[in-house]
């Protein structure tokens, strides 16, 4: 787990507004921020399709989590199909960024972690997701 939140970690750092760092509702989930992670998750599963094509165990395993992110959330939330798709279109909208770019933020290296060790991704992933609970963003790392 401290391996993935460390990479998700990265990922606040270097793209704040992805993982909803503007949002000031002050709930907290000891057990894992679902939104953040989500957020997090829909954005490598991006750049994986769009920078590292090949790197199929990655594009599963990321794949995999989406579809448990989005069942967690639409089990535990308000959210409707729509508010979902909205969501992840916001997140993923890195069109406009290079690869280059986006492998000298790190994105490049957290896909090669999960594409080598993609047990431990879905380990950490399962953790977050196992007890259902209003999903929250706080604490997005």
């Amino acid at each position: 787990m401290k391996k993935t939140m460390a990479v998700l970690l990265v990922a606040a750092v270097t793209h704040p507004s992805v993982t909803g760092a503007q949002q000031t509702t002050p709930e907290w989930d000891p057990r894992g921020a679902v939104w953040c992670t989500y957020a997090i998750t829909a954005l490598l599963s991006e750049v994986q399709k769009t920078c590292l094509p090949d790197f199929k165990i990655a594009e599963n395993t990321l794949a995999d989590s989406l579809s448990k992110h989005h069942a967690f959330v639409r089990r535990n939330a308000s959210e409707t199909e729509k508010t979902l798709t909205a969501f992840a279109a916001r997140q993923t909208a890195l069109r406009a960024a290079s690869c280059e770019t986006l492998e000298n933020e790190g994105w490049f290296s957290m896909i090669k972690d999960i594409e080598a060790k993609p047990a431990a991704y879905r380990a950490d992933i399962d953790e977050i997701l196992s007890v259902d609970r209003k999903p929250l963003w706080n604490p997005c790392l």
